[in-house]
């Protein structure tokens, strides 16, 4: 319990012992006056504040515990609440105290609004890594979390990310990447005190702004090998070590002293030689790291090392002469040399402990699941032998060449390229289709279900995919990994990074098979899913067409596949407001179903939705209400009463019994389709926010304009969030805001969104969708009822003339807006209302009947 008057006695005794004032503790403190007055009145800030002002006010160990006592905490060095560092302190860390301090200063929080985020920037090799994680160690008790995400790429990140959100932050799984990113951002927003550590950023701008919320209370740390990152962050450039620190180090983690001892405990000859291997290696931790495992492990002296080193140093420099000098790597050669005598010597010792380390070389640097490594470096001729393996794996452990631990593996980067770079250009194609080979067998399809497993192997299938684009020979396989890489993406909403992986896998996939083999029209159907998702509609089309194609040639006119065809052909052509087109495709596509499948198969009840949906867009509410109801008798039977496509059943029949009033019967449909997205989908899934947004729908057509507002403006975040601030389901959703503010009067707040809406609806959707006359109609109302006749009229004539064209004199929304077009003109015309009225009917007759007769030539 924390004793509070104690805490402000003890604060007042010890800044006073220093001869200051509030406000000089205030101004090292780097907070308000008023802060430290509310601590002496009673106010305990959070541990790492107080550990804080223990360092400022320079207290002893005993005055220290003394203070965290007062305020209730813990005297133990205590790990974060939130601790997911992978790495252990290193035993042979050495130097870098002003780094450190420098690092301290700005990152152990205080009472600042924001902290500063604070980079270590620095060539390959340079110690980065190492330094950030002593950071954590040594500061880890000032922090409530402390989180580590690798961030080679946004995708690797990404993907760590969404481990952390699920396991170590335990925040519900989602279904979208993008929604639970938001969920950690989210977090870190309500939370302070956290520390945020991304290690080997390749882009920082892309990771700071993805991941990072844009006002936190924590500290954030990156490395990166960037020195240049503007107001980014606060950038420490890491230096070399300096000549004592690499002597010492270099003694020590060559075991010729012990890792504790100082460096007079060394022989004087052995000074001298560590020196000038210092010298020779450049200083950079990672080569002093690299050649004292290999002294150490190799009982060899520094005078010998040399020695070799000298007879190999000739060799090396020549191969990389042979290289395009416009293009050379950042890393010293002695780094280079370094991993070859390691290799080298590896591959005398231990064959299969050189085939581990060539086959890691073509993964992911981290997170290599043993069985995989396994799997990589055992052929037919070579069975598993688990003893030799471990053994194999063991020597790389002890040379520092891999990281080892709970089945899972890692290596430097450095010593990736050092491997693919002496490998004859023979051997490299080999590695990379075994590695091609072996990751295509393990990575799932990317259904939900699989996606934990699909985050954990990403980053070695994304290198895979690199891989594939230089194989000389290219094979199903490699188009197969590709193909499930982007189905997984596309999943998570990451739409640009799938896109290319989906036309790599389908130019390979060509080459491979038969122009019309089914394969190929899978791709088709799963890139226009893609752009379907995008909203490019154009792109879509001739990708389904041909995807249709294919399976009524190859599989038959009823197969099921066919039958699926059918149906997404048929949504595009629902989604652009082409009605006439889509109903005999979804005819045909539920006909194959209940045939093919039965009447209570999942997809059978898929294709009743989708032509209820199509039903319901015409205004043929009844023939859509026996459809909806029995997809959702199939969806409840067969998937659950909890499932997110029954939940989507729920929303669509609730849907329709909006657009009838009969809103008693909608609302618990809409609550129950509510609940089960948010929880079976995340709070931030596009599906929640239509559900969302169509209770709020409810709600506003029952003028309870107070509730559905907060609902409304979630679903408008959703949908820019996660589906862009173009897309058509953004539209949707400015538009129903738009629509509650001008039933409340409030035209101000609804004009920008009116038009913003139709903006979107004429660029996504096509200036003669039935969406769009939607738009022009309620901007046209908007003005109407501000009065304002003659804006109002050009908008009104458009949407009637939309409405004729594309659904039809007898729709209701067709009448909805013919009605409000004639209450327009009634304050435009004095005389001739009816006049004016009949000659657009006879206007639209007209073209009606000429577009019947161009159809029929």
């Amino acid at each position: 319990m924390a004793n509070k008057a104690q805490f402000a006695e003890l604060l007042v005794t010890y800044y006073g012992r220093c001869g200051w004032k509030q406000s000089e503790l205030a101004k090292r403190m780097g907070v308000h006056r008023n802060t430290i007055a509310s601590w002496e009145s009673g106010t305990i800030p959070s541990r790492g504040v107080v550990l804080r002002l223990a360092d400022e006010l320079v207290l002893s160990q005993e005055e220290r515990k003394g203070l965290l006592i007062a305020a209730g905490m813990s005297i133990e060095h205590w790990p974060a609440a939130y601790w997911d560092v992978p790495y252990p302190r290193n035993p042979y860390f050495i130097g870098r105290e002003t780094v450190l301090g420098s690092l301290r200063q700005t990152l152990v929080p205080g009472a600042r609004t924001t902290a500063l985020t604070q980079s270590l920037s620095g060539l390959g090799g340079i110690g980065k890594t190492q330094v950030a994680v002593e950071y954590a160690h040594q500061y880890g008790e000032y922090y409530e979390a402390v989180l580590w995400i690798p961030a080679d790429s946004l995708a690797v990140a990404t993907a760590a990310y969404l481990r952390l959100a699920t396991e170590v932050l335990g925040l519900p799984e989602q279904q979208e990447a993008d929604q639970q990113i938001a969920a950690v951002k989210g977090w870190l927003q309500k939370h302070s005190g956290w520390l945020l550590i991304f290690d080997n950023v390749e882009d920082p701008y892309a990771i700071l702004s993805t991941f990072i919320p844009s006002k936190h209370q924590g500290s954030v740390l990156i490395t990166t090998r960037s020195r240049e990152l503007g107001t980014l962050a606060h950038s420490e450039i890491l230096p070399l070590f300096s000549e004592e620190d690499a002597i010492l180090f270099l003694l020590r983690r060559s075991k010729r002293i012990n890792r504790k001892a100082p460096v007079t405990k060394a022989s004087a000859d052995d000074i001298v030689l560590a020196r000038e291997l210092c010298q020779l290696l450049d200083r950079l931790p990672l080569a002093l790291d690299q050649a004292g495992a290999y002294i150490a492990e190799n009982r060899k002296s520094l005078k010998q090392y040399i020695d070799l080193y000298h007879q190999r140093r000739q060799d090396l420099l020549d191969r990389r002469q042979a290289k395009d000098l416009s293009n050379i790597t950042d890393h010293p050669d002695s780094v280079f040399m370094t991993f070859w005598l390691s290799w080298e010597t590896i591959q005398e010792q231990n064959a299969l402990a050189g085939k581990a380390l060539q086959f890691c070389a073509f993964l992911a640097p981290d997170q290599i699941p043993e069985p995989l490594v396994v799997a990589g470096i055992t052929a037919s001729e070579h069975p598993n032998n688990t003893l030799a393996t471990d053994e194999a794996l063991g020597l790389l452990y002890r040379y520092s060449l891999v990281e080892w631990a709970e089945q899972i593996l890692s290596l430097h980067r450095l010593v990736q390229e050092v491997i693919q770079d002496v490998l004859a250009e023979e051997e490299r194609q080999q590695w990379m289709g075994q590695a091609v080979h072996l990751v295509n067998a393990v990575f799932p399809s990317g259904e939900y279900g699989t996606w934990s497993e699909c985050e954990f192997l990403l980053p070695h299938a994304l290198m895979c995919a690199k891989w594939i684009l230089i194989l000389r020979h290219k094979k199903l396989e490699g188009a197969r990994l590709l193909h499930a890489i982007a189905y997984y993406l596309d999943k998570r909403a990451q739409y640009e990074e799938a896109e290319p992986l989906y036309q790599h896998a389908l130019a390979i996939t060509q080459e491979q098979l038969e122009t019309d083999h089914p394969e190929i029209g899978t791709i088709f159907n799963n890139l226009a899913l893609l752009y379907l998702h995008q909203g490019r509609y154009a792109e879509a089309e001739p990708l389904y067409q041909r995807a249709l194609t294919i399976a009524q040639e190859q599989l038959g006119a009823d197969h099921p596949q066919t039958g699926t065809s059918l149906n997404n052909l048929a949504e595009l052509y629902r989604a652009q407001g082409r009605y006439a087109e889509a109903e005999p495709l979804h005819q045909r596509a539920l006909t194959i179903a209940q045939e093919q499948l039965g009447a209570d198969h999942p997809q059978t009840a898929a294709s009743f939705n989708n032509l209820a949906l199509l039903y319901r867009a015409q205004g043929r509410y009844a023939e859509a209400e026996p459809l909806f109801q029995r997809a959702l008798a199939v969806k409840e039977e067969q998937l659950g009463v909890d499932h997110p496509q029954t939940a989507a059943g729920f929303n669509n029949l609730a849907e329709l019994y909006r657009a009838q009033g009969r809103y008693a019967e909608a609302e618990p449909l809409y609550q129950r389709a509510l609940t089960i997205a948010q929880e079976q989908l995340g709070v931030d899934h596009p599906q929640t926010g239509t559900s969302l947004s169509n209770l709020a729908g409810l709600y506003r057509a029952q003028g309870r304009y107070a509730e559905a507002e907060p609902l409304y403006q979630r679903a408008l975040t959703i949908a820019q969030e996660q589906l862009g601030a173009d897309h058509p389901q953004t539209g949707t959703s400015l538009n129903n805001l738009a629509e509650l503010y001008q039933a409340q009067g409030r035209y101000a707040e609804a004009e920008p969104l009116h038009q913003r809406a139709l903006t979107i609806a004429q660029e996504q959707l096509g200036a003669d969708h039935p969406d769009t006359a939607g738009s022009f109609s309620n901007l046209a109302g908007l003005y109407y009822e501000q009065g304002r006749y003659a804006e109002a009229e050009s908008l009104s004539r458009r949407a009637v003339t939309i409405t004729f064209a594309s659904l039809g004199k007898e729709h209701p929304q067709t009448q909805q807006i013919l009605m409000n077009h004639l209450a327009l003109l009634s304050h435009l015309y004095t005389n001739g209302d009816l006049e004016a009225l009949l000659q657009l009917f006879a206007q639209q007759e007209q073209g009606e009947n000429r577009e019947s007769e161009e159809t029929q030539e």
